[in-house]
């Protein structure tokens, strides 16, 4: 009974970090995610924020903690969460003037589109089921919301 209970409880950090592994999102820094995306042929989505941004706070308690979104971008898309502050050099090629900001990129790293601030989960989903499927090469984004109503 006691080794029972000494297995039990050394399997149990174990587990716990593969459940937080699973449940979160697989963040890459610019160069690596670039590199990955291209490997992988995925699409890169790139996340700028600061330290002391609410509304980052607010995608990073809101949006990334939700369970579909965490899914999709694992799966689908090369998440990089780049911090403008150490990171100026790439928040200056994108021209980020204010935090949060969302671009989304081709496996090449040609950029697709963007949109700076914060994004609810249901819209991010939204948009990366969008750009994932290639719909933005045949229809506006509006056309896709309609279209998968």
């Amino acid at each position: 009974m006691v080794a029972a209970g000494l297995v039990l409880a050394a399997m149990m950090p174990w587990a716990a970090n593969s459940v937080a592994a699973a449940t979160a999102i697989r963040w890459q820094n610019y160069e690596e995610g670039l590199a990955a995306a291209r490997a992988g042929e995925k699409k890169v989505y790139l996340y700028f924020r600061a330290p002391n941004c609410t509304y980052c706070r607010d995608m990073e308690e809101k949006t990334f903690i939700d369970g579909e979104v965490i899914a999709y971008l694992n799966k689908h898309f090369v998440p990089v969460k780049i911090d403008v502050m150490t990171d100026q050099k790439v928040a200056m090629q994108y021209r980020v003037s204010a935090v949060p900001n969302s671009f989304f990129l081709t496996d090449t790293a040609t950029t697709i589109a963007g949109r700076p601030g914060f994004i609810p989960s249901d819209l991010l989903l939204n948009i990366l089921r969008y750009l994932h499927t290639d719909s933005y090469e045949k229809m506006s984004f509006a056309d896709f919301l309609k279209a998968n109503e």
